[in-house]
């Protein structure tokens, strides 16, 4: 791309201006703008849209007279695009300008490799009509602030050629390599510049994003440190060198070790012509110069996450700078989104299982008095054990707190780091009452809620802490591909930990799968993404650095060792199949516009499920299969397929059985088992799990025009071919 490029506006002519110098000339009346719009963007300094300019993320679209007429400010780490604002003229709304700007981020997100553009508006805006038109689903809603009160909706769009969703299965060659030679480091490790610094201890106007970003660091979100040269520097300008606050204050932060001089000497001339480009600079601004430099040398030679500044010249190097050196340098807007919102998501649920009520709630601070009898009483825990377990978190970063209650007796407990950012690591703490007969569900329903607070399409490392007495936590653990990294008698603990990632991966997406291991964790895979066939017979390699030899995990283990991954490989078999309304949304667990009032079913606390037919819809089924379930028309149903899973087994089961051994893990009633089965009492059987919903559900319609079913409404399971499947599911994310 261009760093101009020519749109047709209708009748007029327009451009759209990227580059940093093209743009700086508007950024004072886009700080105007924005400013007198704040009920819909919030309040940002003008600098803020300074620095974007200089790093390349706030675009303009300028008419043929050169007159401002939109702009967009965009931000985000990979693989995520993050839309700020986008504000169109009044007079200039109905252009079509809008869409222009958001089809150029569209084909920069592309270049980037990047797999995803999100937005957040606000529910009562009628900018939202805007964003469903330009194809960005409504994925999730959050609370806003206490301000307003509102509901935020967040929006977003799969980048097609950078996802699964390529129908050419053609990935696309970038000029960016985010394959990272950095180590791996679980809490991200960020330097920095000491302009950040004084926006803080200055309480400039642009100190609320470096605020947020200590609030990151003290919650362990992320590391914060400063290179040596930054006290140096300080010290060159401080009137009082023994008795400046800020100075010592500045000396007292974690310090990198100072770098060799030969590393500097031979990195700095590198560096200056990529940063500081043009001939002769000041010598006033030489020393400067030369700080900056030794900062990012010292960021480059240590191997750290980034470099957190709002030097406009290094923000504009930040393309060049990554790929040349692996390092990510960001303003402090750019590394955290407003984790002032929180999720609507209700951790509540009842059920009601062989006659005994099971119910999972929220912990508030009414129940500590209880939670902490139930801790102490039932497994000894010392106060300073109780005070790390029930631990809140704070406003920003909170931790979610579950208990278990049967028939209100106390049964289970459990808390976990929410993923209020773009988290490495989630860290569980679990203990239940192992004498109750409804543990088992309570620790699957855990497990599930840890796997959907995994950001998405990102490594993320899981982690739970147990007692050793805990047999049923850690059973299920291991049987979950999770691994013992901690037993000591010391304290009485057992530290269990696996990687996961939340998606799924096509032969499309598997470069940028595999470059993610990497980047986050030294773990690779083969180059080259292996079929069905290949991976469920020979399997596939996972090596971390520094181990020699590692055995090959066939596709269900591999899947189960990432879960909730799905990997819809070439050749894997595939097929649809109808369920009925009533029992898809307990048995799938689907969204819906009411709660009910009444106990749900057992099947949805489960990890994997049971879906129950007449005998001889299993033959449709192959075990390690994908299925995609359609909610036919029955009594009114949607007529939609809603999302797919993975098959762990297939066969048929005799009535008694079924009732006694499986009817916990499905939703059918009694008497549906004898209505559905053959003369030999047999039912057909399918379990599965791994589920994932689409985003946009597939209508029976569309499903028709893509050949994927029969003109007559779905009424029994049909097998897919690879095609069809594909099709499905680029329909389901498009």
């Amino acid at each position: 791309m261009d760093d101009a490029t020519l749109v047709s506006l209708n009748a007029k002519n327009g451009r759209i201006l990227r580059s940093s110098g093209d743009v700086e000339p508007y950024v004072a009346q886009v700080a105007n703008w924005a400013d007198k719009n704040r009920d819909s963007f919030g309040f940002l300094p003008a600098s803020t849209y300074a620095e974007a300019a200089a790093r390349g993320r706030l675009w303009v679209a300028v008419n043929k007279d050169g007159s401002l007429m939109a702009y967009l400010f965009f931000g985000g780490r990979f693989p995520n695009i993050s839309v700020t604002q986008l504000f169109v003229s009044v007079k200039d709304r109905g252009l079509g300008v809008g869409y222009e700007l958001i089809q150029e981020l569209k084909k920069y997100a592309q270049l980037r490799v990047s797999q995803t553009i999100s937005a957040r508006v606000a529910a009562d805006l009628e900018a939202n009509l805007f964003w469903e038109k330009s194809d960005f689903l409504l994925v999730r809603q959050l609370k806003g602030g206490q301000a307003k009160n509102r509901i935020i909706n967040v929006r977003v769009y799969e980048v097609p050629q950078s996802s699964l969703w390529s129908e050419s299965g053609k990935a696309i060659v970038s000029d960016f390599s985010f394959l990272s030679a950095r180590p791996p480091s679980l809490v991200p490790n960020y330097v920095l510049d000491l302009n950040v610094f004084f926006d803080v201890v200055k309480n400039r106007v642009e100190a609320e994003s470096g605020l947020r970003l200590m609030s990151a660091a003290m919650a362990n979100k992320v590391r914060l440190c400063v290179t040596s040269e930054f006290a140096t520097e300080l010290e060159r300008n401080a009137y009082d060198v023994k008795n400046d606050p800020v100075l010592n204050l500045a000396r007292s932060l974690p310090t990198l070790p100072e770098v060799p001089l030969v590393v500097l000497s031979n990195l700095i001339p590198k560096l200056r012509p990529i940063v500081f480009p043009e001939i002769g600079r000041s010598s006033i601004r030489a020393a400067n110069d030369n700080s900056d430099l030794i900062h990012l040398a010292s960021c480059i030679h240590h191997r750290t996450s980034g470099f957190v500044t709002r030097e406009k010249a290094i923000l504009r190097a930040a393309d060049l700078l990554e790929k040349k050196y692996q390092l990510e340098v960001v303003s402090p807007a750019d590394i955290l989104p407003n984790d002032d919102d929180r999720s609507l998501e209700n951790f509540s649920l009842k059920a009601l299982i062989s006659g005994a009520s099971l119910n999972l709630q929220k912990m508030s601070e009414d129940d500590r008095s209880q939670t902490e009898f139930f801790l102490r009483n039932s497994f000894g825990m010392t106060d300073h054990d109780m005070r790390q377990a029930l631990d809140p978190g704070t406003n920003r970063f909170p931790k979610i707190r579950l208990i278990g209650k049967s028939n209100d007796d106390f049964m289970g407990f459990c808390s976990f780091n929410s993923n209020a950012i773009n988290i490495s690591e989630i860290a569980a703490f679990i203990v239940v009452d192992e004498s109750n007969g409804l543990v088992q569900q309570f620790i699957d329903h855990v497990l599930q809620k840890l796997s959907a607070e995994l950001p998405e399409k990102s490594p993320c490392f899981v982690s739970i802490t147990t007692l050793q007495d805990q047999h049923s936590v850690v059973t299920t653990a291991l049987s979950r591909a999770y691994v013992v990294v901690k037993s000591g008698d010391e304290d009485n603990t057992i530290k269990l930990n696996r990687l996961a990632f939340k998606g799924i991966i096509t032969s499309t997406s598997w470069g940028e799968f595999k470059d993610s291991l990497v980047k986050k964790f030294d773990t690779y895979l083969p180059d080259k993404c292996p079929s069905f066939l290949e991976a469920k017979n020979t399997g596939i390699v996972s090596v971390s650095r520094g181990v020699i030899v590692s055995k090959p995990r066939r596709l269900m283990n591999f899947e189960t060792f990432f879960c909730p991954l799905l990997l819809v490989l070439p050749d894997r078999p595939g097929t649809i199949v109808p369920i009925w309304d009533v029992y898809a949304s307990e048995l799938l667990n689907l969204p819906i516009s009411q709660m009910s009032l009444l106990p749900s079913k057992e099947a949805p606390l489960r990890i994997e499920r049971v879906y129950f037919g007449r005998p001889g819809f299993e033959k449709a089924f192959v075990k390690d299969g994908i299925v995609v379930f359609y909610i036919s028309g029955n009594s009114g149903g949607r007529k939609q397929a809603v999302g797919l899973a993975r098959i762990t087994s297939t066969g048929r089961v005799g009535v008694a059985k079924a009732q006694r051994e499986f009817s916990r893990h499905g939703v059918f009633e009694d008497e549906k088992f004898e209505n559905a089965a053959n003369k030999k009492a047999e039912l057909g059987m399918i379990t599965f799990d791994n589920f994932v919903l689409f985003p946009k559900p597939v209508s029976c319609k569309k499903l028709t025009e893509m050949k994927c079913i029969g003109r007559a409404n779905l009424v029994t399971a049909q097998k897919l071919s690879y095609i069809q499947l594909m099709k499905i599911i680029e329909a389901g994310f498009k």
